[in-house]
């Protein structure tokens, strides 16, 4: 009887993943590097089975018990104390409970981790590779938590939400080839598990349960966002040279000093920033001039004076491991002073400016409309209506 609910449970959720997008299959990092992690069932129980299509129950687990994985060679073993159970190449630890989930530990420390649904784990690279299945509201709320839990007002947690909502359904099947979806890390969204003392980002969740954001022609937006955008945000060509309908420059509402990021200086003397610049070509550089987008950002520095020599705003935030591209130079007795403002890229919704405007009054879809411009906002499933078709299946 387990043996055929574990078929019909698998074969329901690959289904969910590959064509409804209402599952996510989010790789878990910070557990990656390591050789051995602790697993605690959480829920009425856990089945731990070996992870291919015709999964072999290899022991149930009541809520609280523990098991061991150590990487062995190219397998997964896996043991209870003392107790060997064996060694495989892949495992799924399926949480029979929808609201249940898991804590994973690691060895020999015995921090945890707490994270929604389901795990699968398998060796690649001769590492542990685990990820974490679950639903997509159970994502968003570990994902508004750790991208925008700092802010308590519910109209910018809304915002947060249908943000973090719209990237992952644009995204789904990212990492494909890799099986998952998206990683854990900055680069797609960050996201740490079960947020703590989470009822108000539970309320926004729920709120805006299955909303996402879409372009005039119905197409899924890519809703990237950043920290603070120091005043003004920018066009995405001018940071990424793709130009986009509804990622346009407008103020953002966030160079107030309550925002640390809002202001911010970095200094190095005149020959050290001639030096940096000249590495990036390895050619000697003597002068340069900035070249500021419509935003206020740099969006290059031309060397020497030649058009055909320039190093591209982003880079230069790179190579001087700058906050922003939103800055200036002065240069006073042989001293470069840099004065800048802002946080990370500066495209899209600004958390800093969004929450300002939660505070003066304004409704998460006014917020939403001032910084994607001529957005819808529609659900999944009517999204998922219009495009069965042609519908992100780059899971299968």
């Amino acid at each position: 009887m387990y043996r055929l609910i574990l078929i019909l449970a698998w074969a329901l959720l690959s289904l969910f993943i590959k064509v409804q997008g209402q599952a996510v299959k989010v790789l878990i990092e910070p557990f990656s590097q390591l050789q051995r992690v602790t697993f605690t069932a959480i829920g009425k129980e856990t089945w731990v089975t070996v992870n291919d299509s015709f999964p072999e129950t290899i022991l149930t687990l009541s809520p609280g018990q523990q098991v061991q994985l150590t990487l062995i060679g190219s397998k997964v073993r896996l043991s209870q104390g003392s107790k060997y159970l064996g060694d495989w190449p892949s495992l799924l630890f399926w949480t029979a409970d929808s609201t249940g989930g898991f804590k994973l530990g690691q060895e020999p420390s015995k921090n945890t981790k707490h994270y929604f649904g389901h795990l699968q784990i398998q060796v690649a690279r001769q590492k542990l590779k685990l990820v974490n299945l679950l639903w997509m509201e159970q994502y968003v709320k570990g994902v508004v938590a750790a991208e925008g839990g700092i802010y308590k007002t519910p109209e910018f947690l809304k915002v947060q939400a249908i943000c973090s909502r719209t990237y992952a359904v644009r995204n789904l099947g990212k990492y494909a080839k890799e099986g998952f979806d998206l990683n854990d890390k900055v680069d797609c969204q960050v996201y740490k598990g079960v947020p703590q003392a989470s009822s108000l980002i539970d309320q926004a969740v729920a709120q805006t349960q299955g909303l996402i954001l879409t372009d005039p022609y119905g197409e899924v937006i890519d809703a990237v966002f950043s920290a603070n955008c120091g005043g003004q945000s920018a066009n995405s060509e001018d940071v990424w040279s793709s130009p986009s309908a509804y990622l346009r420059s407008t103020p953002s509402y966030d160079q107030y000093r309550e925002f640390r990021n809002s202001e911010w200086s970095y200094n190095l003397s005149r020959l050290d920033f001639l030096r940096i610049l000249s590495g990036y070509y390895h050619f000697p550089v003597y002068e340069y001039t900035i070249i500021p987008d419509i935003s206020g950002r740099v969006k290059e520095l031309q060397l020497n004076g030649d058009p055909r020599w320039v190093i591209i705003g982003t880079e230069i935030r790179q190579l001087l491991k700058l906050k922003s591209t939103r800055f200036r130079i002065r240069e006073f007795e042989n001293q470069c002073f840099i004065s800048g403002q802002g946080f990370g890229h500066g495209v899209g919704m600004c958390q800093d400016g969004a929450y300002k405007l939660s505070t003066l009054g304004w409704s998460h879809e006014e917020i939403l409309r001032h910084f994607y411009a001529g957005v819808k906002l529609i659900t999944i499933d009517s999204f998922l209506s219009n495009h069965r078709t042609n519908y992100h299946l780059a899971a299968e």
